[in-house]
């Protein structure tokens, strides 16, 4: 029988992905966590994080959603382990199942591949009242506050941006991160305007439509999330 060097890399990886959720639990526990392990089965997967994450207990990690909005963790000792995680079952569509323990996921297996992507531009909107629940949902996950606040753009001369009469505005929405002692960790802003509206329910309210837009851009930068909401897609 020959000697497979991929197998026994794989093998060791994943001896050290089990050794490190072991280490994980242990340092939830010191901090008074409970050891409360639930098996969750047919799970597709809605959103994955851009960005591998390196903790403070010396592993690395990366987040995904589903459509109940809550976040989930990854967690392995070395980048590259989280990244093939990533690139072979952590896509978005994917259905797995997974052992889930505080938020800490172990034992993934896929159950099922996404469908290939279908050519509608509808597919690839998403529902602003989604996006809201699942940046809050994000935010809780991460221990973390949401602080949203949205401003007039102005000119050179600090006049605003707002046309009555054409029912034209620009609103920059700033959303930031604050960690559990108050500080700031992330800053994402994002730019809505109103102009061009053709309805005219819509048309009454253009500047509350800019200031809106601002923030689900903002908050689709904070959550990874590239699809445009319907209320940026809305005339």
């Amino acid at each position: 029988m020959g000697y497979d060097a991929d197998d026994a890399r794989h093998k060791e990886e994943d001896r050290q992905l089990a050794e490190q959720f072991d280490n994980m639990l242990k340092n939830k526990l010191k901090q008074g966590g409970k050891k409360t392990m639930s098996k969750i089965t047919d799970f597709e997967i809605k959103g994955v994080a851009r960005e591998i994450k390196q903790n403070d207990i010396d592993d690395f990690s990366v987040g995904f959603v589903g459509a109940d909005s809550k976040w989930y963790n990854l967690h392995a000792k070395e980048p590259e382990a989280v990244e093939e995680m990533k690139q072979t079952i952590l896509q978005k569509g994917n259905v797995i199942s997974f052992e889930n323990t505080m938020g800490i996921a172990s034992d993934i297996t896929l159950i099922k591949k996404a469908e290939a992507k279908k050519d509608n531009w509808q597919d690839d909107m998403v529902n602003f009242e989604d996006l809201l629940a699942s940046a809050h949902e994000k935010a809780k996950s991460d221990s973390t506050t949401i602080r949203i606040e949205t401003e007039i753009i102005t000119d050179g001369a600090g006049n605003p941006f707002v046309d009555y009469k054409e029912k034209h505005a620009l609103f920059r929405a700033t959303v930031t991160i604050l960690d559990a002692e108050g500080h700031i960790k992330q800053v994402f802003d994002g730019h809505g305007d109103a102009e061009g509206i053709d309805t005219e329910v819509i048309q009454k309210h253009f500047i509350r439509m800019a200031e809106t837009r601002a923030i689900a851009r903002a908050l689709r930068w904070y959550t990874n999330n590239a699809k445009c909401t319907d209320v940026e897609a809305s005339k």
